[in-house]
């Protein structure tokens, strides 16, 4: 069998983690404090961290 010699060219555009961190955070504080940090509860009821480089 012949092997392919392309190139496929690629772009991370999102990595999602869950932990379970068996205590009570205050998601909107965190939100209004760390750069980056997200709390929208009317979309989604987790928090979410930015990073851009």
């Amino acid at each position: 069998m012949a092997k392919a010699n392309k190139k496929i060219k690629y772009e991370v555009l999102n990595i999602m983690a869950a932990i379970e961190l068996k205590q009570e955070m205050d998601l909107k504080h965190i939100s209004e404090v760390i750069k980056g940090a997200e709390y929208k509860p009317e979309s989604f009821e987790g928090g979410a961290m930015r990073w851009w480089s």
